[in-house]
């Protein structure tokens, strides 16, 4: 007579599961927490972009970036942290900032952010 052994159930068990599910929040929750800020740093990069052009010195494109900057509520970086040169007469814009995004408690993500027109 034979005897019916069990086979290697090979599966999805709770150890798996849990372990999973570590790992996609630990990669969630970071890039979920980003988002914001380079949702941001397109913004910001756009808003440089479209100053450079309308803009024909420093003191009209200072002023397009205070404007700008209260209408989409940019709070990473000053409007005076963008810096503004006239080569050539035309204006170029750049900006370098350094934006810390806390995780897990002592853990945080720094994402370093530059643009500059052309």
């Amino acid at each position: 007579m034979k005897y019916i052994t069990s086979k290697n159930n090979t599966g999805f068990t709770l150890t798996d599961f849990i372990v999973t599910l570590i790992l996609i929040v630990s990669l969630v929750v970071p890039i979920g927490l980003a988002i914001p800020t380079v949702i941001e740093y397109v913004t910001l990069k756009k808003t440089i972009e479209r100053i450079q052009k309308t803009a024909h010195n420093e003191k009209e494109a200072r002023e397009a970036l205070n404007n700008q900057f209260m209408i989409d509520s940019i709070k990473s970086i000053r409007p005076d942290d963008i810096v503004i040169t006239e080569v050539n007469n035309s204006v170029n814009l750049s900006f370098d900032y350094k934006q810390p995004i806390p995780l897990y408690g002592n853990v945080s993500l720094l994402i370093h952010y530059s643009a500059k027109t052309k």
